[in-house]
């Protein structure tokens, strides 16, 4: 939870996210304020999954705008994150230690999934959880993973919408690698 803990410490300065109040690593908890929005997969979300899915977008899209790359401390790239599967003993494909070129670097979520943007009662995106992995890398690795999430969460189709709503068009090479890279690592 320290990892948790810091970033969400960090990112409060630009970005909306709980804060946090206490932490413990022995008993992995942490204690944050409540913030008044829902998880973009609360059952009320799940009914209206295009308002949902384009918040999650320009969400992330915010997100990516905020966050300084220059003062983030933490690494998120893809070789960080192979080193770190090889330390816990995943052994990774071959073929994903040649990452495309970065198109834009930016201060990832680490764990862009659905459930970790909380929206509003309007359905914009206010604030966002789960941030033990934040940090520097591709902006199509958050990307890859929220679009791949769309899927779990609302079925197929959406993933298109998310990247719409983030204001790009769709890297079908970094969208497969980067969906790779998280499923392996």
């Amino acid at each position: 939870m320290r990892d948790e803990a810091e970033r969400m410490r960090w990112a409060r300065t630009w970005i909306s996210v709980p804060e946090v109040l206490e932490q413990d690593d022995a008993h992995e908890w942490l204690v944050t304020v409540a913030i008044d929005a829902s998880s973009a997969v609360d059952p009320r979300w799940a009914a209206e999954p295009e308002t949902a899915v384009r918040a999650v977008g320009v969400g992330i899209r915010a997100l990516h705008d905020a966050l300084p790359v220059a003062e983030c401390p933490w690494e998120w790239s893809t070789h960080q994150r192979i080193a770190d599967a090889a330390e816990r003993g995943t052994i990774v494909a071959e073929d994903l230690l040649q990452a495309p070129p970065i198109d834009r670097p930016v201060v990832c979520h680490g764990d862009a999934c659905m459930p970790n943007t909380l929206l509003d009662t309007d359905g914009r995106p206010t604030a966002f959880v789960d941030l033990a992995a934040l940090g520097v890398a591709d902006r199509w690795a958050d990307i890859a993973v929220a679009s791949m999430s769309t899927m779990w969460n609302f079925g197929t189709g959406w993933e298109d919408t998310l990247i719409e709503a983030y204001g790009v068009d769709p890297d079908r090479d970094r969208l497969a690698y980067y969906r790779r890279l998280w499923n392996e690592t």
